[in-house]
């Protein structure tokens, strides 16, 4: 299976981006949403395409999901420049020793463009758009949901990864509670 553009989010250095350049990430991501969801669709038994945001959809991901993630040991070098990059102020990040494989990480962005639709579908206003603002913002230059109250903007695609280590740690309790995350993230931003 192929995984375009995600391959770019695993090692995009968004402050690099000039903004012709995000643009057209973020317009390449927002046309590869019909294929990424086929795919998803494909590989999560039971997913009804013809209802697919529907509370029994986000069931089957949620068992779904923990069954196919996976994590690694963190290489050396890994640990060393994270160490270094969370010095401080982010230093419970550096403890953690391991992190998602690239097919997770995947998985995570289908799962996570899978509850943006989802959020889309109930709220049509709603769309993905570039995130912009500071550089040093987690998300800028990547593909965000807006046009919720105010001008938040929310990274769908961030959640599906959470997600997706949520489900890898967390595999005695499979439970991920989407339908319930899906309509509390809802009503604090709309």
């Amino acid at each position: 299976m192929s995984y375009p553009p995600f391959a770019l989010l695993q090692n995009l250095d968004p402050k690099a981006l000039t903004d012709h350049e995000a643009l057209v990430f973020v317009r390449r991501f927002i046309d590869s949403i019909p294929e990424r969801l086929d795919i998803l669709c494909a590989r999560v038994p039971g997913i009804d395409p013809a209802n697919l945001f529907s509370n029994r959809s986000l069931e089957l991901i949620e068992e779904w999901m923990p069954t196919v993630v996976s994590s690694r040991p963190e290489t050396t070098e890994e640990i060393e420049e994270k160490t270094r990059q969370f010095a401080g102020k982010w230093s419970f990040l550096a403890a953690e020793t391991r992190v998602l494989t690239d097919q997770s990480l995947y998985i995570g962005c289908d799962v996570g463009i899978f509850l943006g639709e989802h959020m889309k579908s109930m709220r049509p206003s709603l769309q993905w758009m570039r995130q912009k603002g500071i550089q040093r913002e987690l998300t800028y230059n990547h593909p965000v949901l807006g046009k919720f109250k105010g001008d938040a903007n929310y990274s769908p695609i961030i959640t599906g990864r959470v997600l997706a280590r949520k489900a890898c740690k967390d595999l005695a309790n499979k439970s991920l509670h989407l339908a319930q995350f899906l309509s509390g993230s809802l009503e604090s931003v709309i």
